[in-house]
């Protein structure tokens, strides 16, 4: 279970996106309040088990500038991670 350490409202609030709740059932897209949305994602993948997207996705809530030496749509793929694992060297 993932505890959240800030309510994400009060995140938006200081980052001065606070607008509406966000609304699926609105028939126009631009009045879901969609922009929201992103806020509530970004908290709980803060508290990742996985050390990358945690520390991406704290950056992201700080607006700090993310730096990634390489193309993460290429590098973070589940092919790539098994290529690793599977012909990594065996330990002695």
């Amino acid at each position: 279970e993932t505890v959240l350490r800030v309510k994400p409202e009060n995140m938006a609030r200081q980052a001065g996106l606070w607008g509406d709740a966000y609304d699926a059932l609105k028939r126009q897209p631009e009045f879901a309040g969609a922009e929201t949305a992103p806020l509530w994602e970004l908290q709980v993948l803060a508290g990742h088990y996985h050390p990358s997207v945690r520390l991406f996705a704290e950056r992201l809530i700080a607006r700090t500038k993310l730096e990634y030496k390489g193309d993460p749509l290429e590098d973070f793929q589940t092919i790539n991670f098994l290529d690793k694992w599977v012909y990594k060297n065996p330990k002695k």
